[in-house]
């Protein structure tokens, strides 16, 4: 199964209880800007932003803004793509 699209992305991932999810947190400031990057597994988006902000070492539930996406297996896990699926 070759991943092109978000919709491609999406049907990857439905077939599963709990998803993978790549978090973006920040403290919102321009100058001087904190990030934290996180792969969470969770059921939901909101539920992925929560655990991120409760296991960010740089923030620990303080982060302003935060943004969650579902993970590429190929470019955000280091999954290789076989003939059959990803191993």
């Amino acid at each position: 199964m070759t991943i092109n699209t978000r919709e491609d992305l999406a049907e990857f991932w439905a077939q599963r209880d709990f998803k993978i999810w790549v978090v973006r947190l920040d403290d919102g400031k321009r100058k001087n800007a904190k990030q934290d990057r996180l792969i969470v597994r969770a059921q939901t988006e909101s539920a992925a932003l929560s655990t991120a902000k409760k296991n960010s070492l740089l923030f620990h539930n303080k982060a302003a803004y935060g943004s969650a996406k579902l993970a590429h297996p190929v470019i955000d896990l280091g999954m290789q793509e076989t003939k059959t699926a990803f191993v």
